[in-house]
């Protein structure tokens, strides 16, 4: 019984000892946001789906901001080489466009209207913008909104407006789509 006691206690050291040094260091590689890409997607049915006719339920919408980002090549699926932003992105702002009585067009910021889809996409980024954060890494390179309080009926375009970390500002617009 005792062997057993001592093999048992000389495992447990060894495996508490041993180094980790055969984790391989993360490499940062820079990236640089250049543009984005919005596209609508309907939410009704248990994955969301490209919207092919551009109209939706506005109850079901989820707007995909596909971020459009130059790095210098590198092994995408190893999983130690992290994309990194070189000018984290501080802000996202979504605008949908507004004629007055007058006929001038303003934009209205609809970004509280919008809340990350829950993280279950395999290219989906989590905004942490609204909590003060930065967007520093972007190996995911897509960030989903699904719209909570919905807009009245119509067709709309949207605009993502992006501010960096040095000022810069990158601006998308969605092609038009229609909510009924």
């Amino acid at each position: 019984m005792f062997r057993y006691k001592l093999l048992f206690l000389l495992f447990i050291l060894f495996t508490a000892m041993r180094c980790h040094d055969d984790e391989p260091e993360r490499i940062v590689i820079p990236a640089t946001l250049t543009g984005a890409g919005l596209t609508h997607l309907d939410n009704t049915g248990e994955v969301p789906v490209l919207s092919q006719d551009h109209r939706i339920k506005a109850k079901a919408y989820l707007l995909r901001i596909g971020l459009i980002v130059h790095t210098e090549p590198y092994e995408a699926d190893y999983s130690f080489y992290i994309p990194t932003f070189t000018d984290a992105i501080s802000k996202i702002e979504l605008y949908v466009p507004s004629e007055s009585d007058t006929g001038q067009t303003s934009e209205i910021l609809v970004s509280d209207r919008f809340k990350d889809y829950p993280l279950a996409l395999e290219d989906q980024l989590y905004d942490v913008t609204p909590l003060g954060g930065l967007l520093t890494q972007c190996k995911q390179t897509s960030t989903y909104k699904a719209m909570l309080s919905p807009l009245a009926t119509g067709i709309y375009t949207f605009k993502a407006v992006y501010t960096l970390v040095s000022g810069k500002i990158v601006e998308a617009n969605s092609t038009p789509v229609e909510f009924y």
